[in-house]
C-alpha cells in the first residue's frame, strides 16, 4: 500500500500513522464523550487499512475493540 493514495484523507483525522508501510489513522481524545464515526467511516471505506488508533486520557491500559485499538495518551503511537 502506498501512502501517497491517502495523501487527502476526507475525513477529519487527527494523525495519520505511517509505519513498516502501513497506514494508521489516529485520533487524540481528552474525554470519553465521542463516538469517533469519522474513524468508523473511514475504515469502512478504506478496508485494506488494518486498524485505527485511538490515543485517550481516559484509557488505562491498550484495548483492541474490532479494528480499533484503544491506548493511553501517554503510550505514543505503539500500535502493536
Amino acid at each position: 500500500m502506498l501512502c501517497s493514495q491517502y495523501a487527502v484523507l476526507t475525513l477529519k483525522k487527527d494523525f495519520v500513522l505511517v509505519r513498516n508501510g502501513r497506514i494508521y489513522p489516529v485520533e487524540v481524545k481528552s474525554g470519553a464523550k465521542g463516538r469517533m464515526k469519522s474513524m468508523h467511516i473511514f475504515l469502512e471505506e478504506h478496508p485494506e487499512i488494518d486498524k485505527g488508533l485511538v490515543l485517550s486520557s481516559t484509557v488505562s491500559e491498550k484495548q483492541l475493540l474490532e479494528n480499533i485499538l484503544f491506548a493511553p495518551i501517554y503510550s505514543g503511537f505503539d500500535i502493536d
